[in-house]
């Protein structure tokens, strides 16, 4: 990534180049990026194109990246939640049932 020497890959704890950050750029907002790359004007020159180009390639993989991270995480946020929701099901229905030591079946607690 020649073309990002020295600058901060948004969404990674890397700069290019291998050094390594504790954290993501605070306050980046997608948005912010689209809207930057909408602003972005071809350059005057052959090898500042080529070097556009390297970056935009560059940038679509590092795109891409961050939105299987962003999937991975909205996957796990979804089974964390029904998890959640199903032990506060089975600790609703636990409470009505008691276990009858003598036939090892559930009955219904009657008070």
């Amino acid at each position: 990534m020649a073309g990002n020497r020295g600058t901060q890959l948004i969404g990674s704890s890397e700069l290019a180049g291998g050094a390594v950050l504790d954290a993501a750029v605070p306050g980046v907002r997608v948005r912010d990026l689209i809207d930057a790359v909408r602003s972005l004007r071809p350059g005057a020159e052959s090898t500042e194109l080529i070097e556009q180009l390297r970056e935009l390639e560059d940038l679509k993989s590092a795109a891409a990246a961050a939105q299987a991270r962003v999937a991975v995480a909205f996957g796990a946020a979804q089974r964390k939640a029904q998890a959640d929701l199903v032990v506060r099901l089975w600790n609703r229905d636990a409470a009505a049932f008691e276990l009858d030591a003598g036939s090892g079946s559930f009955e219904m607690f009657e008070g």
